[in-house]
This record gives C-alpha cells, sequence and structure tokens, in this order.
C-alpha cells in the first residue's frame, strides 16, 4: 500500500489504492481529477480565495499508480481512481470503519452508484472531511481540512460538489 496521505482527504485517498486492480484495468485513458471541477465553481461554493494564483494542480504522474489521478486546488483534495469494481470500493470503506477511533463512515444517496462522507471525529485544530462515491468503474473522493467543529458544514458543501463532479465523469 502507497503510505504517503494527502493533506486534505488523509486515509480516503490512502484506502482508495489498498487494494491493486485487475491486471488489464488501467489502461484505458481516464479523466484527470482536475477536470473533474470548474475552478470558479469551486471557489463560489467554498468561500476560499485562490491566495497564490497557481489555479488547480495536478498531482505528479509519475507519483501515482496509472489507474489514478489527483487533484489539489483551494485546500481541498480531489483523487479520481478509474479502475473502481463495487468489491474494491466496498472494501475500501469497510477498512475505514474498521477504525472508528479514527475514521466515521455515514452513507450518503444520490451520487452514482453508492457513495459516503469519511471523516476524523477526534478532537482537535483541524480535522479531514470528505464524500467519496462510485459511478461505474470511477471513485472520486473529495476532501479538505476543517476546524473539528466544522464538519457538518462542510459535508453539504462536498455532497453539491460531489453532483456537480457525476456528469464530468459519464
Amino acid at each position: 500500500m502507497r503510505s504517503s496521505i494527502r493533506y486534505t482527504l488523509g486515509v480516503a485517498t490512502v484506502v482508495s489504492i489498498s487494494a491493486a486492480p485487475s491486471p488489464a484495468a488501467g489502461q484505458a485513458a481516464s479523466p484527470n481529477a482536475c477536470s473533474l471541477f470548474d475552478a470558479a465553481e469551486l471557489q463560489q461554493l467554498t468561500g476560499r480565495k485562490d491566495i497564490l494564483g497557481k489555479g488547480p494542480q495536478a498531482s505528479s504522474p509519475s507519483d501515482l499508480p496509472k489507474y489514478m489521478s489527483e487533484c489539489d486546488f483551494l485546500e481541498m483534495s480531489f483523487t479520481l481512481t478509474s479502475t473502481m469494481t463495487p468489491e474494491w470500493f466496498a472494501r475500501n470503506r469497510q477498512q475505514s470503519e474498521a477504525r472508528p477511533d479514527r475514521w466515521k463512515v455515514q452513507s450518503t444517496s444520490g451520487l452514482g452508484d453508492e457513495g459516503y462522507y469519511l471523516w476524523d471525529p477526534r478532537p482537535g485544530q483541524y480535522r479531514s472531511v470528505g464524500i467519496v462515491f462510485r459511478v461505474a468503474s470511477n471513485q472520486v473522493a473529495i476532501g479538505s481540512m476543517v476546524p473539528s467543529d466544522s464538519v457538518e458544514v462542510m459535508k453539504p458543501k462536498l455532497l453539491t460538489l460531489a453532483k456537480q463532479v457525476i456528469p464530468r465523469l459519464k
């Protein structure tokens, strides 16, 4: 399993690559995670500003498996896994649920084939919160770091953003 953790989504990114897809998977070209959202829409939805003026930043393809891409923008992380099976998705969720001391998982509906929120429930200054969903063979994980008392405020924003991403996967 890859050991690095994205600063905004924590385990959702690590879990999404914990099991390798079949060898035939991942050979078809898939969209880049940066193509899943419109930068202006994201700024409007989150109320955040691109203070560095760099726009969305794609992770280097050499840092990731061929079936995955990542993009960071406005202190948010987008991870696209293009070879996701229902079984792999379920296994990833179960791995997070198996760590209730570290991760809280809550189902959500209306997101492609299946989806859930994932957040760090421990008290503290900043905690990871994300939404993970699957549309056909694509899994998208969107996450951010927020003050621990703002997780519930961020979840509806993530849901709105996820609903905007789904048409871009088809």
